[in-house]
């Protein structure tokens, strides 16, 4: 079972000039088919990654979990104005797929997996 690095990118693809937005790097346990290796998550968690990325140059770290059952990204530390836990739906995580986010109680988000070289062209516009 091997561990794989996938970027989320927001489905929507030019968000308002000036609009906060997000793209997400996770280490997951993936079978062929895109699943989540829930045993393997269990054997290594600390592996378990994620970090989140904005459109303002901030980057933020955190840790894939379940929480009553759910998956959920838990920062690190985090700033004030940000949501603890960030709880994620998929059936599964294929380029292509797309993923529910959904930071504290507040409204879903629609993001789409993608390969970690375009999440990484994502995150360089931020940067410049």
């Amino acid at each position: 079972m091997l561990w794989t690095r996938i970027g989320l990118e927001p489905c929507e693809p030019h968000p308002r000039r000036g609009a906060l937005w997000y793209v997400y790097d996770l280490s997951l346990p993936l079978i062929s088919d895109g699943r989540i290796a829930f045993a393997q998550l269990l054997k290594e968690p600390e592996q378990a990654t994620v970090t989140r990325f904005d459109t303002a140059g901030q980057r933020l770290d955190g840790r894939i979990r379940t929480i009553e059952g759910q998956w959920s990204m838990v920062w690190n530390s985090k700033p004030p104005a940000c949501p603890t836990v960030v709880r994620f739906f998929a059936r599964r995580y294929l380029n292509g797929d797309h993923v529910a986010l959904r930071p504290g109680n507040s409204v879903m988000s629609v993001y789409k997996v993608c390969d970690m070289e375009r999440a990484q062209q994502l995150i360089e516009q931020f940067a410049g």
